[in-house]
């Protein structure tokens, strides 16, 4: 069941990102980046498909409404800012092989496994290049839908816990559980780890039997790099200013998966990759919201983020103890088919309010048009908010 939920937290939408663990881990890859002054403890939580991440330090203003425009930005030129592009690339049925997955001693930082008959798997939905070294993850199948098979290369694993089979003389541990199967094998300092909700022990060994090591360069679709929006130099996509700070939102998309990260400036925020948002069906994506408590203090922080459609022109985000916050979504650099936002605030607690039982301190959105007609409304615990 571990391993199930593993498979889980690594495969579908974005990061739940905090200090504090979650009590509930969403489908999602864990990333956190935060600011080593920092004494804040950020508490995260998930309702239903709504997810939560994490940032430190937000808007001061009380309980009363805010209303906050985009902040300038300077345009920065190529040399740089290199947002990560979008990249079309022929969708064949086979993967040539640069050399199967054999007895490796040893897979390079720039190649990555993935199956050589694509009839099985469906096409790659998108590529991801985690934070820290050396962690990647290839996904397959129908574009819209849940992966069939998710491949990632994570030197931070520990070995696994399955049962070992031999799949053409190579060792391999599995699990073998209803709805989900899994196999893993150690490549020097890397653990290998093939994983699927929709193939049986047969399919799933068969993929292991036809497995290659490509270059980054060989895969259908160039990988959306966490890295890279990790880094303050990369172009904002949305941004978002308080009397000290300024909040930073990037983003790269593929097949429509998209990789969002936040910062707030001193070093704190995160994201994740695997969204899936198409605007022709939805209004708005679940979103990522998050709250943390300093010690000894009597407020928390509060910071959503999201990803609309173009025809989104306001964002009202209610948050608790009767706070709104209005923003603008944006694409600042203009390159993506939807809109992205980002606020917070700081909040005073009520007598008695305990900072650690409060869910996400994010009670309502709703997204108007440019006549303030309301378009849609999520609260805590919604999903995508379908058109």
């Amino acid at each position: 069941m571990n391993n199930q939920l593993d498979h889980a937290i690594r495969s579908v939408t974005a990061d739940i990102v905090a200090v504090t663990p979650p009590r509930e881990a969403g489908p999602v890859h864990k990333v956190t980046k935060q600011s080593s002054h920092s004494s804040r403890r950020w508490i995260a939580a998930a309702a239903g498909l709504l997810l939560f991440a994490g940032v430190a330090g937000l808007l001061a203003i009380g309980n009363r409404d805010s209303t906050s425009e985009p902040a300038s930005v300077p345009t920065l030129e190529p040399d740089e800012a290199d947002p990560v592009p979008t990249l079309e690339r022929d969708e064949p049925d086979t993967v040539e092989i640069n050399r199967g997955l054999g007895a490796e001693l040893e897979i390079d930082p720039d190649e990555w496994v993935v199956p050589s008959d694509l009839s099985k798997t469906g096409q790659l939905q998108y590529a991801a290049i985690e934070p820290g070294p050396g962690v990647r993850t290839v996904h397959y199948g129908p574009i819209g839908e849940p992966a069939t098979l998710d491949i990632t290369i994570d030197t931070f694993s520990t070995d696994s816990n399955g049962t070992p089979v031999d799949v053409n003389g190579i060792e391999w541990k599995e699990t073998d559980e209803p709805g989900f199967w899994n196999a893993e094998r150690r490549i020097g300092d890397a653990d290998i780890r093939v994983s699927s909700g929709k193939l049986d022990v047969e399919q799933g060994r068969q993929i292991l039997s036809g497995l290659t090591v490509i270059a980054s360069e060989e895969l259908q679709s160039e990988p959306m790099d966490s890295n890279v929006l990790l880094d303050d130099q990369t172009s904002p996509v949305a941004t978002y200013t308080t009397d000290d700070q300024t909040f930073t939102m990037r983003a790269a998309q593929q097949n429509g998966y998209y990789c969002t990260f936040t910062n707030d400036g001193t070093g704190g925020g995160g994201g994740g990759c695997g969204q899936l948002f198409d605007p022709a069906t939805s209004w708005a994506s679940p979103g990522i919201a998050g709250i943390g408590h300093e010690d000894n203090t009597n407020v928390v922080t509060v910071e959503a983020s999201g990803i609309v459609a173009t025809d989104v022109a306001t964002i009202e985000i209610d948050f608790i103890n009767d706070t709104t916050v209005t923003v603008t979504p944006t694409d600042l650099i203009g390159t993506f088919p939807v809109r992205f936002w980002i606020a917070g605030a700081t909040i005073d607690l009520e007598p008695g309010q305990d900072p650690t039982r409060i869910n996400s301190g994010f009670v309502q959105v709703r997204g108007l048009d440019d006549d303030a007609n309301v378009l849609y409304t999520q609260n805590a615990a919604s999903g995508t908010a379908n058109r």
